[in-house]
């Protein structure tokens, strides 16, 4: 499909009426809804403001806010601290505020022992040493756990409880979140 500029100037029409991204493409007629989004954005009229709806069924006019005004932020509704970690330890990470799907399921709690890290370097590991990464990747004193692992698994049992949740416990856990 072409974008002549008798179609463009369709485009623009149709889009400073109001109508929706759907409705243009069924106007317009060989176009799909994505490709009348991507012409719009190449052509920066992706961002409609406000717009006057006079179809309002009572027959008042309304405002109607069709685009964002001001990126909106996402709240986290838990908080992290992150403690220091130095070399040997695990890192420690504290929450000031508990999820409420931690608070109901705690599944690590179950009786596996907090490992020892060794705090390999890459270079170090094997296939036997455990490859939960500790730290920032970025940082200077970045490791891994290094401790002992059974089968074919790349952590030890602590970090595997982590790692891997069986679909019912996933499921559990979504629907006490619920």
């Amino acid at each position: 499909m072409v974008w002549t500029v008798e179609r463009i100037d369709k485009l623009k029409k149709f889009w400073s009426e109001g109508l929706s991204a759907s409705q243009i493409a069924v106007q317009l007629g060989g176009v799909t809804r994505n490709a009348v989004i991507g012409k719009l954005h190449r052509l920066f009229l992706s961002n409609r403001v406000k717009v006057n709806e006079n179809k309002q069924s009572d027959g008042n006019r309304k405002n109607v806010t069709l685009g964002s005004t001001s990126p909106k932020t996402r709240q986290s509704s838990n908080v992290y601290i992150c403690e220091p970690v130095l070399k040997g330890q695990l890192p420690v990470v504290r929450s000031k505020r508990k999820s409420k799907s931690m608070e109901k399921n705690n599944t690590i709690s179950s009786g596996i022992v907090l490992p020892i890290s060794r705090c390999l370097r890459l270079m170090e590991l094997t296939d036997n040493t455990c490859k939960w990464p500790l730290g920032d990747p970025f940082g200077k004193d970045f490791s891994f756990c290094g401790s002992d692992v059974c089968n074919d698994s790349p952590y030890c049992d602590y970090h595997k409880k982590l790692a891997y949740q069986r679909v019912n416990d996933r499921r559990k856990v979504q629907a006490n979140s619920e």
